[in-house]
């Protein structure tokens, strides 16, 4: 069986608080699309097993939470040919400012409070986008 690559009708959720992942993966799950939910040390596995298509980072309250995730996916989407999986970065600034390795992965990002009229559009633009 050739190999599929990743499912943009699956995206993954990373982040320390199981809330915030709870309500990121409603938002997607809104949209039609399958969610999977993270802590930044678990989501290698899922990331490596599962292949989605997107994956929805949120840092925390100090845009650092997911540091330690931000290689592992950086050595994931260079063996999958560079450009899938997407990254939306959900930060406290709405900006990628900083120097971490995540701003420079991320394809958006998206300010906090996280809404749906905030997401939703973000997340389904970049899947559009890809499947051109």
């Amino acid at each position: 069986m050739p190999d599929q690559g990743p499912n943009l009708g699956l995206i993954l959720v990373v982040g320390l608080s199981p809330v915030n992942r709870v309500v990121v993966g409603r938002i997607v799950e809104r949209a039609g699309l399958k969610v999977l939910c993270e802590t930044p040390q678990n989501a290698r596995r899922s990331l490596v097993a599962c292949r989605p298509g997107m994956v929805i980072v949120d840092c925390g309250c100090n845009n650092s939470d997911c540091d330690d995730f931000a290689p592992v996916f950086q050595q994931f989407r260079v063996s999958q040919g560079g450009g899938l999986p997407l990254l939306i970065m959900v930060s406290t600034s709405g900006t990628s400012t900083g120097g971490t390795l995540l701003t420079e992965l991320a394809d958006a990002v998206v300010s906090k409070p996280v809404t749906v009229e905030g997401l939703q559009p973000v997340m389904l633009r970049l899947i559009e986008k890809a499947r051109r």
